[in-house]
């Protein structure tokens, strides 16, 4: 649950591809300022996107359920708990 509403979240919100989403690492995601640095597809050029208050909850909830099971920082953002 808490990873699929932050998922589709970020990707209703800030426009993001699903494989744009689910290739951001946590690193990408600056929940400060709400801007999140989309990767590069195909050659093309990194790109900035904004994110609300709402989605940046989300994100936290997700990032904290992703610290209780010891996921690390190498792992993509929107990884399975497996």
């Amino acid at each position: 649950g808490l990873r699929n509403r932050a998922l589709v979240a970020v990707m209703y919100r800030s426009g993001l591809r699903p494989g744009e989403a689910l290739a951001l690492r946590p690193g990408d995601v600056d929940l400060e300022a709400g801007a999140v640095a989309v990767p590069p597809r195909k050659g093309g050029r990194r790109r900035m996107t904004g994110i609300d208050a709402t989605t940046r909850e989300l994100i936290r909830d997700w990032a904290a359920r992703r610290s209780e099971r010891g996921i690390g920082d190498q792992a993509p953002l929107f990884c399975t708990l497996a």
